[in-house]
């Protein structure tokens, strides 16, 4: 059974997942508009058209995310899996982080739906930590 902490964080990696499945969709065409808060810094368009969304192996980030962070949530539910998951959730944070800094540098925009992954990879981080550092681990079954 899983703890409350990998409940929310699986939970928060799957928030993820879903917003990344509306990037996805833009990404791959099939929206052809990311309606944007309010405020001209502001453009998630021109941050997940651009060139640095479709790096790794030319492909589109957004879905690759989106099945990353499926997996996280996956480690979320094994006890037995607790360091695996709790270092990859480190590994989504890290580069969620690392995309959300880039905004602004590179582009001179933001991106909202990034940056509200970027939140929920940083909690679901947390509670992994949380949770790493409270529970003993679980030996394996056999």
């Amino acid at each position: 059974m899983a703890t409350p902490r990998r409940r929310r964080s699986a939970a928060c990696s799957l928030g993820a997942a879903a917003i990344l499945g509306v990037l996805s969709a833009y990404q791959t065409g099939l929206l052809r508009h990311l309606p944007d808060l309010p405020g001209r810094v502001f453009d998630a368009d021109l941050v997940d058209g651009s060139g640095e969304a479709y790096w790794v192996l030319s492909a589109a980030d957004a879905p690759l995310g989106m099945t990353s962070f499926a997996l996280t949530a996956a480690l979320a539910g094994d006890r037995r899996l607790t360091r695996a998951w709790t270092a990859k959730a480190a590994v989504d944070a890290a580069y969620a982080v690392a995309l959300a800094v880039e905004q602004p540098v590179r582009f001179r925009r933001l991106c909202a739906y990034c940056l509200a992954v970027t939140g929920l990879a940083l909690a679901a981080f947390r509670l992994a930590l949380g949770e790493s550092t409270a529970t003993p681990p679980v030996p394996p079954a056999g």
